[in-house]
């Protein structure tokens, strides 16, 4: 059976949107665990608030400041393919503000609690119509 020539290009074209579309959904969905990642995380000069952000796999390298204005170089180094995203801080103590907390155990399961907290399907569904 041959698929009319139009019908293909149609299926082509309507594939790719809905690709394009979730991706766009992802990263929502992304932009908001990392805003609640921040919200959470203690804050002394502000690097580890400042070092969370988003990578793609076009992205090599990502620059911050703290709050007294000391630049640093933040990649997370993480391989990713087309379509894939890595939210992250390359700071050597994250983890264990993740694991056990600041003062008051401020920020302790900040990501995971995010993760739990944004519904990537949803975030996607807003962005693939019908």
């Amino acid at each position: 059976m041959q698929i009319d020539k139009q019908l293909a290009k149609d299926l082509d074209k309507a594939t790719k949107k809905i690709i394009y579309d979730s991706y766009k959904g992802l990263v929502s969905a992304a932009a908001k665990i990392e805003l609640e990642v921040k919200k959470e995380v203690p804050v002394d000069h502000g690097r580890l608030k400042s070092s969370y952000h988003i990578e793609n796999s076009r992205t090599s390298s990502f620059n911050y400041k703290n709050n007294n204005g000391e630049s640093f170089d933040g990649g997370l180094n993480v391989p990713l393919e087309d379509g894939e995203l890595a939210i992250g801080s390359h700071t050597n103590y994250a983890e264990n503000i993740e694991t056990f907390g600041g003062k008051n155990e401020k920020g302790k399961d900040a990501v995971r609690n995010a993760i739990d907290n944004v519904d990537l399907i949803d975030e996607i569904k807003r962005f693939v119509k019908k």
